[in-house]
């Protein structure tokens, strides 16, 4: 029961990270765009980063759909060993997509930063980080580790006791005949 509890709790964190992503993603916050008359210029660095939180929303959206073929509350696998690796493959995809969250979340911070430090950008080109950078990094927390709860929940391979075979074997003693008294050697008595 404790397994079960963990992973919905894996789940749960696995979810909000999700949210937290696509909230990421949508906000405008990750830094300030460029107003050039009357349209919006948005830095091709923005638009990469964008489109890759896109794929990271599209591989948890993956791994949440494997979990529920496998979660332990479902009918969809009957076969115990299948589910739980249903569970720990949607576990791993959480972990990737914890750690796709991670890279154009950094990226756009690290061009932030190296851009404020740089002497030759203008101060007026200078900007902070938004807000949803902070949302991106907490998206990929949670993403870690309800990736990893799942991830934990799954049992052993070593340990299960239906991988174990017991063979059954009788053991007896040797066949060995017996000797008489004559043929033994007569020497070594006294």
């Amino acid at each position: 029961m404790a397994l079960a509890g963990l992973q919905i709790l894996g789940i749960v964190l696995s979810l909000l990270g999700w949210v937290n992503a696509l909230v990421s993603c949508a906000l405008p916050l990750w830094k300030v765009t460029a107003f050039i008359g009357n349209s919006i210029v948005v830095a091709q660095d923005l638009q990469a980063a964008r489109a890759l939180s896109v794929i990271t929303l599209l591989v948890a959206l993956l791994g949440f759909l494997i979990y529920l073929a496998g979660a332990k509350c479902t009918t969809c696998v009957m076969d115990k060993d299948s589910k739980a690796r249903l569970v720990l493959t949607s576990g791993i995809i959480f972990v990737i997509s914890g750690i796709l969250t991670l890279i154009p979340v950094c990226w756009t911070a690290n061009t932030i930063i190296r851009d404020f430090y740089n002497p030759l950008v203008a101060e007026a080109q200078k900007w902070e980080l938004g807000a949803s950078l902070y949302v991106g990094w907490a998206a990929s927390g949670l993403l870690l580790l309800g990736g990893g709860l799942l991830c934990c929940t799954c049992p052993s391979w070593g340990s299960r006791s239906s991988r174990h075979y017991m063979a059954r074997y009788s053991a007896s003693a040797p066949h060995t005949t017996s000797r008489g008294p004559s043929e033994y050697p007569t020497k070594n008595y006294v």
